[in-house]
């Protein structure tokens, strides 16, 4: 590799670093300026932060989902500059050092979206699951309607009753 080329893959490190650094370092601080003019915008949220807007949706859980949007975004890139960074320069002892407080601050972001996925997916589940509970009660409690329908006409004499009404087995009625 010549000397031009090395000189050329550590002046783009210095340049992924410095994106590293600012799309690691500053969500922090970002997200702590939108929450702050969030609060100065929405004061009737610190009373009652399921306060709906006329679409339905608090304006807390927008805030919510853009900062969560902002940090899959912030460690995409983070991902992506990484992975640019590893495919630089032939001799990577040549090459500058990662700064070990922005690996740090990634890896912590990197956890912290991973637990609130995973919570995120729990509670999903969780709906899911009261979802299909709710529909198995609602199908029961449809038959034991037709079937206490069924009943009531077997007692009026209009009809054969629930456990006659059912082919038999073998296809004959």
């Amino acid at each position: 590799m010549t000397r031009t080329s090395q000189l050329q893959a550590h002046y783009a490190v210095l340049q992924i670093d410095a994106r590293l650094d600012h799309a690691v370092m500053h969500f922090r601080n970002t997200a702590e300026l939108l929450i702050e003019e969030f609060w100065e915008y929405h004061p009737e949220c610190r009373r009652d932060a399921r306060r709906l807007d006329p679409a339905g949706k608090s304006a807390r859980s927008e805030l919510v989902d853009l900062l969560r949007k902002m940090r899959a975004n912030d460690l995409r890139t983070a991902r992506t500059l990484l992975a640019a960074r590893a495919r630089c320069g032939r001799d990577k002892d040549d090459l500058p050092e990662l700064d070990e407080a922005v690996m740090k601050e990634f890896r912590r972001l990197a956890d912290a979206h991973h637990a609130d996925e995973r919570e995120r997916q729990a509670a999903a589940a969780l709906d899911e699951r009261r979802r299909a509970a709710r529909a198995d009660d609602d199908a029961f409690d449809d038959a034991l309607e037709r079937h206490t329908e069924g009943l009531f006409d077997y007692a009026n004499g209009e009809g054969p009753g629930p456990w006659f009404a059912a082919a038999r087995e073998g296809g004959a009625t």
